[in-house]
């Protein structure tokens, strides 16, 4: 019987020079078939399942080599995201955004040499911009 989660649409994509890698709420099962799939590094990934305890394996973390982690999740009650999934990812040396801390995150790209990442802050109505001039 086989986790409706692992049932989830994964996407992976390029947009500018960046390689995003898009894991809806994937589990273990279908995070190792995507790890075995995946060539090379990912720029950004959209982490699986809230951050849950059940996804992001090591295996998968070490081989995006991410620079962009990015975690949707709000108020919960299953722990989401896990405290051992945050570690990981930042061990990793991925800059870690959680939509429940750090708002409305936006990637925007402009020609080919200027991406700019703005984090809405929805609790003080105010964002940062990151700029980041260059595709890495």
């Amino acid at each position: 019987n086989v986790n409706e989660n692992e049932n989830s649409l994964v996407l992976s994509t390029t947009i500018g020079n960046d390689r995003w890698l898009l894991l809806a709420d994937a589990e273990a099962l279908a995070e190792g078939e995507v790890t075995e799939r995946l060539s090379g590094p990912v720029d950004v990934v959209k982490v699986a399942h809230h951050g849950s305890l059940t996804s992001s394996s090591a295996d998968l973390v070490e081989k995006t080599q991410s620079v962009w982690a990015l975690i949707s999740v709000g108020k919960n009650n299953y722990g989401h995201p896990s405290p051992e999934v945050l570690a990981l990812w930042k061990r990793s040396g991925s800059k870690v955004l959680r939509t429940d801390r750090d708002g409305t995150i936006e990637f925007n790209y402009f020609c080919d040499f200027l991406k700019i990442i703005q984090i809405h802050d929805n609790k003080r109505s105010w964002y940062q911009k990151i700029l980041c001039l260059g595709f890495s």
